[in-house]
């Protein structure tokens, strides 16, 4: 999915989640993912539309439902995405990578779930 490394720290700190929303494009409607920090400002997202997964038949029931939810939360386009909230995110970030502390996606998302 993604190549990008987030820091332990910056991770713990801003309590990162993501959601799933509707975003408006040129071409129409599409299901995206976004990252949200501790107050809910959304900081990133996906720019590619995202489908439902999952490992197990069960999660993918989850999944949809979560897809489902984003459907009764106001549209976004992505000129609302927050560029204040995410170069804050992105310096604390950055100086928590520059002290070593920093985790990949997949360890990322393993920590959001134990959350």
């Amino acid at each position: 999915m993604y190549a990008i490394e987030y820091s332990r720290e910056a991770a713990q700190d801003l309590k990162l989640t993501w959601d799933y929303r509707v975003f408006q494009t040129k071409e129409g409607y599409v299901i995206g993912e976004v990252l949200c920090e501790e107050q809910g400002r959304i900081i990133s997202c996906t720019r590619e539309s995202v489908e439902p997964f999952g490992d197990s038949f069960e999660q993918l029931i989850r999944d949809i439902e979560s897809v489902k939810d984003a459907l009764n939360k106001p549209v976004l386009t992505y000129d609302d995405i927050d560029q204040v909230a995410y170069a804050e995110w992105k310096k604390a970030n950055d100086e928590a990578n520059a002290q070593g502390q920093n985790m990949t996606y997949e360890q990322l998302m393993v920590e959001l779930d134990n959350v």
